[in-house]
């Protein structure tokens, strides 16, 4: 590597001192700048014709070059500074569009949770009103009660229990033909209806409605020459259990018409449990 006090041979010695001060700050500023000190110093002692060996031109020129450059890695220095800090602001205004948006999905989390339990309200309030139509419709389908049935054989009719002999309807089986009675299957209001006709010439029939071998109700038929009819209709509040059966109060036969035709009738139904 070249140094400068090596180098530098001047014929005039008036100027040594000044030339030797030059080579001295053109030495510092192109070590601090950067530069390749060997090629310039080559330069700046290139040999003229008149034996001097610094070109005083060349080095201000040098000197101004120099400054120019300073003054343009300033200028790049203060554009690095500038894209610096635009990419700090760049980064916080990312870092608060980030935490606003955390924000608005924490918001939106709480308000669905919100919903959800919202909606799970009305969904067990639904199955709730499902289950009660349910059971309601089922209870309603199981309680479903009536029942009908009429004298064939006159035989029957002297018992103090009439047995209605032959049944049509019997729809949760309430009625028994063995018994003559009718058991509630269910605890309701029910309406019963009976229809007599006496035994021509044998006399009138007097029918009576039992609940529980208590008295609710009668029905008549007056003795005539041809067969008289009678009907009754009550509409009794039963508990489970209790029985509704058709009593005879006297000994008279009822009309049958050996068995072809429904005169004599026992029917109920319930009408609300």
């Amino acid at each position: 590597m070249f140094v400068p006090g090596t180098l530098i041979s001047i014929r005039n010695k008036k100027f040594r001192k000044v030339t030797t001060i030059f080579c001295l700050i053109a030495t510092i500023l192109i070590a601090v700048e950067g530069i390749n000190v060997e090629d310039n110093l080559r330069k700046l002692t290139a040999k003229r014709h008149d034996g001097t060996c610094i070109d005083m031109g060349f080095l201000v020129s040098f000197l101004a070059d120099m400054k120019s450059e300073r003054r343009e890695q300033k200028k790049q220095y203060d554009r690095m500074e500038q894209l610096v800090n635009e990419l700090s602001k760049k980064s916080a205004k990312l870092q608060q569009q980030s935490y606003t948006t955390k924000q608005s999905v924490k918001d939106l989390r709480t308000k669905l949770q919100a919903e959800l339990a919202v909606i799970k309200k009305l969904t067990d309030k639904i199955l709730s009103v499902f289950i009660y139509l349910f059971i309601y419709l089922f209870t309603t389908r199981t309680t479903n009660v009536a029942f009908y049935s009429w004298l064939a054989n006159e035989n029957t009719a002297h018992s103090r229990v009439i047995k209605y002999d032959r049944v049509v309807t019997n729809i949760g089986n309430g009625y028994s033909v063995s018994t003559g009675r009718f058991v509630a299957p269910v605890s309701g209001t029910y309406a019963f209806s009976v229809t007599v006709s006496d035994k021509s010439g044998v006399g009138p029939a007097h029918l009576d409605i039992m609940k529980n071998d208590i008295e609710v109700g009668a029905v008549r038929s007056e003795k005539t020459v041809d067969m008289d009819l009678g009907s009754q209709t009550v509409v009794l509040s039963l508990k489970a259990s209790d029985n509704v059966y058709i009593k005879n109060r006297g000994n008279h036969g009822l009309h049958s018409h050996r068995g072809r035709y429904a005169i004599n009738t026992f029917s109920g139904f319930l009408i609300r449990s």
